[in-house]
């Protein structure tokens, strides 16, 4: 597994975006660069809210050469590595309201909190 921890700053998707907002947009990016080639293939995203913020994300990728290889041999079951990484979001903190809302809203799964 690799891990990275990056700094995500709200100037550039604009300061009043909330933390699910935030990460929503940040996901989207890394998925559009995932599928432009830059990085391997994204077929599955766990999130994990640790804080008001920070949210630690796990990437599932599958590799161009491992997609090849299991194309190659009729692999229906990809091998898939994991890539872990620490969202830390630099603005307000979440609102107060009930954490079942908040990840309703943006779309997460509340899997683990500390």
């Amino acid at each position: 597994m690799n891990r990275g921890r990056i700094t995500a700053s709200l100037a550039v998707i604009g300061s009043t975006a909330q933390p699910f907002e935030f990460f929503r947009r940040f996901r989207s990016e890394l998925i559009q660069e995932a599928n432009s080639g830059t990085y391997p293939n994204i077929i599955e995203t766990l999130v994990y809210y640790k804080s008001d913020r920070e949210f630690e994300v796990i990437f599932t990728v599958v590799s161009p050469i491992t997609q090849a290889i299991n194309q190659a041999n009729a692999i229906v079951a990809q091998t898939a590595n994991r890539v872990n990484m620490v969202i830390v979001y630099e603005g307000d903190p979440r609102p107060d309201e009930a954490e079942g809302a908040f990840f309703e809203d943006a779309g997460l799964s509340p899997l683990w909190h500390s």
